[in-house]
């Protein structure tokens, strides 16, 4: 894997009309309301770079998982400033339940843009808000995520402002990333990679790349990552 895709995506005025690919979902409004912890990271521009969009996920009342890319200049080369970052939660035709701005962002330790296995690892970061999000049940972090099927939801290039149901997902080979069967586009970055956890879902990680042969590309959450 020599080439990869980052799926976060440059915020247009103008939107594409989407094209839901097979696996494809556009989600409801109520089921907007149900995945409310989930939501779109928008980065203003810095730097020169435009407007971007990912997605992220609340997993406590007060901090977003998403992807380390998002929270770093499109080069790779700076982070963001927080105040240009915000969490738009549950976002429906752009509005959303709650918007947050960023207080920290927190990649993963010995982050770069990533180019290999090693650096795609460590492609996911945290983000801890200005102020707890109220009313919304965060999605939480589960240590072990097996080999599907998982759940994966997130915002899209050219649909930014309703969520899209990637599911069901599969791993297609061990790795220390999650390579997965389903598909992926612009946007999906930081979308959280989940499985059944009791009678809900929880949070292993998140999407972050397509490989050359298309294969969607997913970081899995390590709190050695953090340390």
């Amino acid at each position: 894997m020599r080439f990869f895709l980052f799926l976060f995506a440059v915020s247009l005025a103008l939107a594409a009309p989407a094209v839901q690919a097979q696996g494809q979902r556009e989600m409801s409004k109520s089921e907007h309301t149900k995945w409310a912890a989930i939501g779109r990271v928008f980065i203003q521009p810095q730097d020169g770079d435009p407007a971007r969009i990912c997605t992220g996920t609340l997993v406590t009342p007060d901090t977003v998982l998403t992807a380390g890319h998002c929270v770093h200049t499109a080069n790779g080369k700076r982070r963001l400033r927080p105040e240009n970052v915000s969490f738009q939660a549950g976002l429906y035709d752009q509005k959303p339940i709650v918007i947050r701005t960023a207080g920290v962002l927190r990649p993963a330790n010995g982050w770069v843009l990533p180019t290999d296995e090693e650096s795609l690892r460590r492609d996911i970061a945290l983000i801890k808000l200005t102020a707890p999000v109220p009313g919304i049940t965060p999605i939480p972090i589960v240590g072990e995520l097996g080999n599907g099927p998982f759940q994966v939801i997130g915002y899209r290039f050219d649909n930014r402002s309703r969520m899209t149901d990637y599911s069901p997902c599969h791993r297609t080979a061990p790795a220390s990333i999650i390579l997965l069967d389903c598909d992926a586009v612009e946007g999906t970055s930081g979308a959280p990679i989940m499985r059944r956890n009791g009678r809900g879902w929880a949070v292993g990680g998140v999407m972050t790349a397509v490989s050359q042969s298309f294969d969607a590309i997913g970081a899995t959450y390590d709190p050695a990552l953090f340390r």
